[in-house]
């Protein structure tokens, strides 16, 4: 179960490098790796996160700690 954890959260964190890029799907899977350090030469920070039975992931230029909830009805 630990190595299927850490295999959907490796996932995640590469395709929100995807889309970051803006290529998405476009950009090849195996054309690049995602190395979290805190001297990235981009300053891509990597956050993940654990939703219920879903995990979360986004890259950006900030960390967060915390994400929100919303039922779509409520943004409307």
């Amino acid at each position: 179960m630990i190595l299927q954890n850490e295999l959907f959260n490796y996932w995640v964190i590469k395709e929100s490098y995807m889309k970051y890029t803006g290529m998405e799907f476009h950009l090849k899977l195996e054309s690049f790796t995602t190395i979290i350090e805190n001297n990235d030469k981009n300053n891509i920070k990597y956050n993940s996160f654990d939703v219920e039975n879903y995990k979360i992931a986004f890259a950006c230029n900030q960390s967060t700690n915390k994400i929100f909830g919303y039922d779509v009805e409520e943004l409307y």
